[in-house]
């Protein structure tokens, strides 16, 4: 599904969950983070783009 969804926004990207993210930088991660399907950030998959 990454590799899908890298091709489509044309970067390379990760599908994380809340509870996958270090706990060092998982409030920051949840501050930029941006719902694109979901109701609420903790069901919801995050999108973060790749270095």
């Amino acid at each position: 599904m990454e590799s899908e969804l890298s091709d489509i926004i044309g970067f390379p990207v990760g599908l994380k969950t809340p509870n996958d993210l270090s706990p060092y930088s998982r409030d920051d991660v949840l501050t930029r983070a941006k719902i694109i399907y979901g109701t609420s950030i903790h069901t919801s998959m995050l999108v973060t783009k790749n270095s």
